[in-house]
């Protein structure tokens, strides 16, 4: 991708390069009027779609958006916002990967480090305990951050060695789904299809929109929210059950093969999914 114009830009007020497109970095921004760089990532419930995403999953973050989520304490079962919650994973990620800081339309704004972008960490919540994953390994300090707000005992630390296990059954509207590594390809490759319509439509209305989404709907066995369903189904006193409904938030926005195995695990993605941005991209503003 160019991140700058090939010729001089006509407009003379973003700056004495006349060559730069949203300064550089058009993963962040977009210039759809050629007059100001607009935030590409939306807010809110524009992280979810409403196409894909079962309605009774809808529904039930919508509750959780209202009444919060129980977990245990120190002190007790302590109800958190979903804000509160997305704070403390988002504090995780930043001090274990460092933060980079912007000014936007006089807003100052923190998103991750390059090598943080790489780096998701999930928090997840099934039956009131909190299970962390990474993509990689959950260092000393964001394992601090949960210990010190839950509690060392209510906290389970997924290894960095767990994969999500293939040729699980799971029932579906009274069928048996077989989540083998064909299944889940080609329901990624129906929605890239939905998805590669959707650009366009983005494309025909001036977007300016990377091509190569191809990379963005892979399977993969070892991202940050996946670790996190598997190691609850192999904790003692969890297991399939307890993966159902639970609670999942992420320092990015979940990629297609994690929010396709979140949907049909029945796992209730708090954050957002990066379908629902223009490139399919994972980054998000932390919330802290």
């Amino acid at each position: 991708m160019v991140a700058r114009f090939t010729q001089e830009d006509v407009y003379r007020g973003d700056g004495l390069n006349l060559y730069v497109y949203v300064v550089n970095n058009p993963l962040l921004w977009f210039d759809p009027s050629g007059y100001k760089k607009c935030d590409r990532i939306p807010d809110g419930e524009d992280y979810y779609d409403e196409y894909f995403e079962p309605q009774e999953l809808r529904n039930m973050r919508a509750e959780i958006k209202k009444n919060g989520v129980i977990v245990n304490t120190p002190e007790g079962e302590r109800t958190f916002t979903m804000e509160e919650l997305q704070i403390i994973t988002d504090r995780m990620h930043m001090t274990q990967h460092g933060m980079e800081e912007r000014i936007e339309d006089g807003i100052t704004k923190y998103t991750y480090t390059q090598n943080g972008s790489k780096s998701p960490t999930a928090l997840t919540i099934a039956n009131k305990h909190v299970f962390l994953s990474l993509a990689g390994s959950v260092s000393k300090n964001a394992r601090k951050i949960a210990q010190d707000i839950f509690g060392e005992d209510n906290v389970t630390v997924i290894p960095n060695s767990k994969k999500y296990k293939l040729d699980s059954e799971l029932e579906i509207k009274k069928k048996t789904i077989i989540m083998s590594q064909e299944f889940i390809k080609s329901g990624l490759n129906e929605r890239k299809g939905k998805f590669a319509n959707k650009r366009e439509k983005e494309i025909k209305k001036g977007g300016n929109l990377s091509k190569n989404i191809n990379d963005k709907f892979e399977f993969g066995d070892g991202h940050a929210e996946v670790k996190g369903i598997q190691g609850i189904k192999d904790t003692k006193g969890f297991g399939d059950d307890a993966v159902r409904y639970s609670v999942q938030f992420c320092s990015h926005l979940s990629c297609p093969s994690c929010s396709f195995i979140q949907m049909h695990e029945k796992v209730i993605n708090c954050t957002g999914f990066s379908e629902n941005t223009r490139n399919a991209i994972y980054t998000r503003n932390y919330n802290i």
